[in-house]
């Protein structure tokens, strides 16, 4: 899997995971933040998308064990819910922090952009 995400919110990680499928991104999804952890591992992605308020690992700790083990994985937050500044987050090593719903299109432009994916005919 290039791109994994998680959300704690399942419909919503499973059609982020859908729509960048359908856009030719090999993709898979996960609502808990200790199975993704652990699935981010075995697959190593070049990004992961993920929620910051979860249960278990929230996204910032997720982050955190993922960089202690792996080093150099991209993550790009999604977010409604953010109890940490996004300057907190990025200097802790996010990519990018979004908001949602409404950023919803930038997050797949730049999963796509930072993939290499060149959309123009």
């Amino acid at each position: 899997m290039k791109v994994i995400v998680v959300d704690d919110e399942s419909r919503l990680a499973k059609m982020i995971s859908d729509l960048l499928e359908l856009e030719g991104v090999n993709c898979g999804w996960f609502d808990d933040s200790s199975i993704a952890y652990e699935e981010i591992l075995k697959h190593k992605p070049a990004i992961v998308v993920s929620d910051i308020v979860m249960p278990l690992l929230d996204g910032l700790e997720l982050m955190k064990k993922v960089n202690q083990s792996l080093g150099d994985i991209k993550f790009i937050f999604f977010s409604g819910q953010n109890p940490y500044s996004d300057d907190t987050l990025l200097n802790q090593g996010a990519q990018k922090v979004f908001q949602k719903p409404q950023d919803l299109q930038d997050v797949f432009s730049y999963v796509e952009e930072h993939l290499g994916f060149n959309n123009e005919a």
